[in-house]
């Protein structure tokens, strides 16, 4: 017997080949190797091999809420860049455009979602805040990768998976140390969006480091590169 549950997952009691083969077919699993199932139906979400047909072999910039995200401006962004945003990165000032959107908790989608025009806003399959502007991922986190465990790694795994040439990592100071004074980029901040108060990502730059590890192509992160100089006057 199928049984709902509050969270808007189905789960069996006991393993039943004939029914696990059906839910398989007809929905995204919940992570974790339990029983469980989001209640959408993967007709409704969209797969990572669908993604890496539009995206595959592109050089990516990606966006994270660091004080490094107001150096935007220096990076040149061409129309065959894929430019992926973290959260309320997507909304930053200063930023042409954004493709491509993750986000997973559900006050954020809902706000990402008020855009009429934007990027491709992705989240996980049991996201309560899912409209017409939010698709559902279908396959991309598991049990070592969970929704809540982080945008940033859910991202890189997504990019990755898809295939694209190259990494530019901008606002994403948080990576190497524990940030000083402010988390997020004032460009974050003016959103509304309360800095952290800690900028120590540790757990946060495992599961990154776990994600780019043995990845083979060229990463840059700005917040590593030195400021250009401007002539005295300029």
């Amino acid at each position: 017997m199928i049984r709902q549950l509050p969270d808007g997952s189905m789960m069996i009691p006991r393993f039943d080949a004939v029914t696990v083969a059906h839910l398989d077919r007809t929905y995204p699993r919940v992570p974790g190797g339990e029983l469980r199932w989001w209640n959408r139906p993967l007709s409704a979400c969209i797969s990572v091999a669908e993604l890496r047909e539009r995206f595959s072999g592109r050089r990516a910039v990606v966006l994270g809420k660091g004080p490094s995200l107001e150096r935007i401006r220096e990076v040149s962004i061409y129309d065959a860049d894929l430019v992926a945003a973290v959260n309320e990165s997507a909304l930053a000032k200063g930023v042409p455009r954004v493709d491509l959107a993750l986000a997973v908790d559900p006050p954020v989608v809902k706000t990402l979602a008020k855009l009429r025009e934007g990027p491709l806003l992705l989240t996980d399959p049991g996201c309560a805040e899912l409209t017409e502007r939010a698709t559902a991922l279908s396959d991309l986190w598991d049990s070592r990768l969970r929704p809540n465990s982080g945008c940033s790694p859910a991202l890189l795994r997504l990019l990755r998976r898809v295939g694209v040439s190259e990494l530019v990592m901008v606002g994403f100071d948080g990576f190497d140390a524990p940030t000083r004074g402010a988390t997020y980029a004032g460009t974050i901040l003016a959103l509304g969006v309360k800095d952290r108060g800690n900028g120590d990502f540790g757990s946060i730059n495992e599961m990154i480091r776990a994600e780019i590890d043995g990845w083979e192509v060229p990463i840059t992160w700005l917040h590593r590169e030195p400021k250009p100089r401007v002539p005295k006057g300029g």
